[in-house]
């Protein structure tokens, strides 16, 4: 089982110096312990330095599996969806020598991000810190927090599935009727993201996609969002759109957009550990009402009571074997 644990849990760990006899834990289990870049980059903004670097030597031991970045894998789904629906939207002469060296620096063993993150600790912060993207995320966590507040009550509670959007105004491509809110969602946010140089889709997608091509062709590049790609090849961005929704009706904070973030790694895990009883719930209902598989979260207590829990479900679990 590949288990997934928030940063507030990798918190608890440290503080009460549970590091080791998790490390033995998972050495008498089949399981995985997986960390997610998107904690670490959490991480990369602890104020107090000193549990800084504890918390990010902590998450960077080799004994954990290191996950891919949540944007190249939504980049992923987003690549192999244009190759099956629109191949007019890849370069001839596709370029990958920067994803290439990209995907070597996440995978290396030595000397790529993970290195780089204990021993460069405010080098490699600086480096995948953006601020104005960051500002921008929170700043409409605010904003969809503030529009929650006026979506009528019965409207949180029907199915994840079920919620559709229309567009204020005619877009090229939209037929003027409902679409699934995830495929306008998505559609938005990519198209957002792809007006800053720095974003990490440009990085993963540009030496193969024409990404200038894909938004020239409007029309073309609607009708991919809206109706053509499928919902079991885009789970990510199914997910992100269904975490940001229920976030709606909660309490704002600065880790609103983290959570978004860790939710999509639902797909390459079995089991989200979190001491945050919302993310917990968000993650549950998603497991629930999804229409692919998704792993189940589990809400564990926090403080001093977090890091026995998570013994005694990987020993309970070996007993069993």
């Amino acid at each position: 089982m590949k288990i997934l644990l928030d940063t507030n849990v990798w918190r608890y760990l440290v503080d009460h110096e549970a590091v080791a006899s998790l490390v033995q834990a998972v050495r008498k289990s089949s399981h995985q312990i997986c960390v997610a870049p998107a904690v670490v980059y959490e991480a990369f903004r602890t104020s107090d330095r000193a549990l800084r670097a504890r918390l990010i030597r902590c998450m960077a031991l080799p004994q954990w599996k290191r996950l891919m970045p949540e944007a190249y894998w939504e980049a992923e789904e987003i690549r192999a969806e244009i190759k099956r629906l629109r191949p007019a939207w890849l370069h001839r002469r596709p370029d990958q020598n920067l994803y290439r060296r990209l995907r070597y620096d996440w995978i290396r063993k030595k000397g790529g991000f993970w290195h780089r993150a204990v021993h460069d600790m405010d080098g490699e912060a600086a480096r995948v810190e953006n601020p104005l993207l960051l500002k921008l995320a929170q700043r409409e966590a605010v904003m969809a927090r503030e529009a929650g507040k006026a979506i009528p009550a019965k409207w949180p509670r029907d199915r994840l599935t079920s919620f559709r959007a229309t567009l204020v105004s005619p877009r090229d491509g939209w037929d003027g009727q409902p679409v699934d809110l995830w495929r306008v969602e998505g559609c938005m946010a990519f198209e957002q993201a792809l007006k800053f140089d720095s974003s990490p889709y440009v990085d993963w997608l540009a030496g193969e996609i024409d990404l200038n091509q894909m938004l020239f062709d409007s029309a073309g590049y609607t009708r991919f969002w809206f109706y053509e790609v499928e919902t079991e090849n885009m789970k990510r961005h199914w997910l992100r759109t269904a975490f940001q929704f229920q976030q709606r009706f909660a309490k704002v904070t600065d880790g609103t957009p983290g959570d978004s973030q860790l939710g999509t790694y639902l797909v390459d895990v079995d089991l989200m550990l979190t001491a945050d009883k919302n993310l917990a719930s968000f993650a549950q209902r998603c497991h629930r009402e999804a229409p692919f598989p998704l792993a189940r979260a589990q809400s564990i207590p926090a403080g001093a009571e977090a890091a026995p829990a998570i013994l005694e479900l990987l020993e309970g679990a070996h007993r069993r074997k």
